[in-house]
């Protein structure tokens, strides 16, 4: 069995580091690549939770609205009013905790 001179060692080591490099190189762009998949998914699933939210407050202020053109005096009115908007206070407020978590498990799930 023949050994390999030292010119082809060079060079079969030269490209081994070669190869290592460049794959150390685009360890990054992966890095990267599945940090900004993990964003983008979890963008979109605080857009589309937003989406549902904003949907379902729009039915409630249209039933509002319906229901004062239907109330048969001031304090009636007075009344559903007060109840319509502690009512949106607190969805506002779960909903701001809601979207706070899925954000704090989009960081956790980025690596951040």
């Amino acid at each position: 069995m023949t050994q390999p001179d030292k010119q082809t060692t060079a060079r079969t080591s030269a490209s081994d580091a070669s190869n290592v490099g460049f794959a150390m190189s685009l360890m990054p762009w992966s890095v990267g690549t599945r940090m900004a998949m993990t964003w983008l998914e979890g963008a979109t699933r605080i857009q589309g939770e937003w989406t549902r939210f904003v949907a379902e407050r729009l039915a409630k202020d249209a039933e509002m609205q319906h229901a004062l053109l239907a109330c048969q005096s001031p304090t009636e009115a007075r009344q559903m009013g007060t109840d319509f908007l502690h009512c949106a206070v607190s969805d506002y407020l779960t909903e701001t905790a809601r979207i706070t978590a899925m954000g704090s498990h989009l960081s956790q799930d980025a690596g951040l």
